[in-house]
């Protein structure tokens, strides 16, 4: 990992969300077939997701970097996809990575993928190291989500792509959000992701919505 890596990578304390027995429980529903029950809800995203990342993935040595990676929801699926590539998997939250990480092990996929410990808008990558970046419900938790979107911008590639998805802003997704922190971003309107992306720098810009989700796709 050392040729990936500009610097020390700064590590801050994870969010009290996703810490301590909270933590526990969501790392574990977060990686369980309980998430697919969202989708009865708030609408068929995962497979449209994915369908947008494994487009981007035909050689199986790319550099993917799962930003706020959790416990490895979409990693691992990613991981099993690359024969010679490799999965970043980025998150803030010990108690997410510890199970991650027992997980790519249980599943043989360890040597694919690898963990970091930092805040999204510090990557601490080096510039041009990355094809592809997936994030998956990140930025609505994040204080400055144009900050994490300039690093998105910085380590892609040439050509490197983006495929996020988050809530949209909805009445329900509202009151699905509303006991996270007051400085966070919260659910994102299609035109508010939209300027994001485009004020980073990104090209070929488009997100849609997906009943209460947004996906969102672009390139460097």
């Amino acid at each position: 990992m050392r040729g990936f890596f500009r610097r020390a990578v700064p590590i801050k304390e994870g969010s009290e969300h996703w810490s301590g027995f909270r933590g526990k429980i969501g790392s574990w529903t977060l990686s369980s077939a309980l998430r697919s029950l969202e989708s009865l809800v708030l609408g068929p995203y995962k497979g449209r997701f994915l369908d947008e990342v494994f487009s981007r993935i035909d050689r199986g040595d790319e550099v993917v970097l799962d930003l706020g990676a959790g416990s490895g929801y979409f990693s691992l699926q990613i991981a099993r996809r690359l024969m010679h590539g490799r999965v970043i998997c980025l998150d803030q939250s010990d108690v997410m990575l510890r199970r991650l990480k027992q997980r790519a092990r249980t599943a043989g996929l360890s040597r694919i993928i690898s963990i970091v410990r930092c805040n999204a808008s510090c990557i601490g990558l080096k510039s041009g190291s990355v094809d592809l970046v997936i994030s998956s419900f990140l930025l609505h938790e994040l204080i400055d989500p144009p900050a994490a979107l300039a690093e998105v911008a910085r380590v892609l590639r040439a050509g490197g792509s983006v495929v996020a998805t988050d809530f949209r802003n909805t009445v329900i997704t509202r009151r699905m959000l509303s006991h996270h922190s007051k400085e966070v971003h919260g659910p994102f309107t299609v035109s508010e992701l939209s300027a994001a992306l485009d004020q980073a720098g990104l090209d070929e810009v488009n997100v849609r919505s997906i009943w209460h989700y947004i996906l969102a796709t672009a390139k460097r």
